[in-house]
């Protein structure tokens, strides 16, 4: 019965080497998790580059990508934030403008982001 304990042993050391994280089949070390891609400079864009709005009004930004035509779609949702939630803040593309100033309206998709420039006047003041 002793003769088989080394046996056993050596079998469940070898299946926990077998299933280690540490290492992949090949034998190297832990692969990195894959990158977030990035796409070519300017073929994401938001749309007017700029405008100009009045205190409580609200303006829907878009945006256009230029690129392959694969990337379409990926990876997900745009994600939208104003530079200045005090002048203006941002949901989905529509801007509400909320007191005076400039702010830039920023977009980023995947590994992209562009922006647009907004600028707030007070009611009663001229554009």
């Amino acid at each position: 019965m002793r003769t088989v304990r080394p046996i056993v042993y050596a079998s469940v050391v070898g299946l926990l080497l077998a299933c280690s994280d540490s290492t992949d089949p090949s034998g190297s070390s832990i692969v990195s998790p894959p990158k977030v891609p990035t796409y070519p400079a300017g073929a994401f864009q938001v749309s007017p580059s700029t405008a100009t709005l009045q205190n409580g009004q609200t303006f829907r930004f878009t945006t256009t990508y230029s690129g392959n035509p694969a990337l379409l779609g990926l990876p997900g949702d745009v994600v939208w934030h104003s530079s200045d939630e005090k002048v203006a803040t941002v949901s989905g593309g529509l801007v509400r403008a909320v007191s005076g100033g400039q702010t830039q309206i920023v977009a980023v998709w995947g590994g992209s982001q562009a922006q647009a420039i907004l600028r707030v006047v007070d009611s009663g003041k001229e554009q």
